[in-house]
């Protein structure tokens, strides 16, 4: 836009505040982008709610999910949000559960997995020939054909 004020860390909060008060969508969605630009916190988990950015919602947590994030502070004051929470930690663990049982399994039948969680686009070695080669949902050795 044309005026000389710009979005900046500091004042983007009053900003969403002030948008969300007077109904000022076109201000609001560049401060929506701005802070799609952050990297995710806590606090911007508690923003994401509180101005109902859905998406940037589920971004935040899951990531702050995947670092292992304990601490959610100013989250705890809204026994809505912390319910949210909740229900997003026990989907975050069942995923979790499931991913480890599925490479116990593949393990089990001599899979050797070479890096991280086990995901579409990593790497296994078949335990048969040992042709190392990228995973998909349904794998199976290129070379040998034998399949977990």
């Amino acid at each position: 836009s044309s005026r000389q004020q710009k979005i900046t860390q500091e004042n983007v909060d009053f900003l969403l505040r002030w948008t969300d008060e007077y109904c000022i969508e076109s201000i609001r969605a560049e401060c929506v982008d701005f802070v799609k630009k952050l990297p995710p916190t806590v606090d911007r988990v508690l923003q994401a709610h509180t101005f109902g950015m859905k998406d940037h919602f589920d971004f935040c947590v899951r990531q702050l999910l995947e670092k292992g994030q304990t601490d959610w502070g100013p989250c705890r004051e809204d026994a809505k949000l912390l319910k949210i929470l909740f229900d997003r930690f026990t989907d975050f663990n069942r995923d979790r559960t499931k991913e480890v049982t599925e490479l116990r399994t593949r393990l089990k039948r001599g899979h050797v997995h070479t890096g991280g969680v086990l995901q579409d686009g990593h790497r296994m070695e078949c335990a048969k020939c040992h042709q190392s080669q990228v995973t998909y949902q349904a794998w199976q050795c290129w070379k040998c054909r034998y399949s977990a």
